[in-house]
């Protein structure tokens, strides 16, 4: 089967939805050969954060590839929450759709905060749709990444707008 990327790009694939859904996917894109996965919440549950977290604890479980969260719709994490997600084994990442600045910052102190005790690198995203909108906002706090729905259609406009806005800071 041919690369779906050029190598050395990480490929990390969604997954999501009801948790058996999630947890059969993760292991389709395991077998793939995907780099990680991009792990959205369960289509219109909702409740308090011990389910996302919960959930997020059982897709982790079912996989040995990098997770990155994301951070939007029913799935809201506060500061508390994300950082006991941030400690889970294979959790890398966070991605966050919400667009609280405020709510992100402190979600930045507290996932660096306990992600430095357990010796693990993580990456914060501004997961925004329009994400460039947003940009200097979130590099502002310290969350420099972002990928946004501009890369799918144009990448050189958005390669060249992360580009402009990094030479700045």
């Amino acid at each position: 089967m041919e690369a779906a990327t050029p190598r050395g790009v990480p490929a990390f694939a969604g997954t999501g939805g009801p948790l058996p859904t999630a947890i059969r996917l993760a292991s389709l894109a395991e077998q793939a050969g995907c780099d990680g996965l991009l792990l959205l919440p369960p289509y219109l549950a909702e409740g308090p954060p011990a389910g996302p977290i919960r959930y997020t604890e059982a897709v982790a479980q079912s996989t040995r590839l990098p997770i990155v969260v994301y951070n939007r719709g029913n799935a809201r994490y506060d500061a508390e929450s994300a950082a006991l997600v941030a400690s889970i084994r294979n959790v890398e990442g966070f991605k966050d759709g919400i667009g609280d600045i405020d709510l992100m910052a402190r979600i930045k102190i507290s996932i660096l905060k306990d992600a430095a005790l357990i010796g693990k690198e993580f990456q914060l995203f501004n997961g925004l749709p329009t994400a460039e909108i947003f940009a200097g906002a979130y590099a502002a706090i310290g969350v420099p990444l972002y990928s946004s729905a501009i890369f799918s259609c144009s990448p050189n406009i958005s390669s060249a707008f992360h580009k402009a806005l990094h030479l700045q800071h």
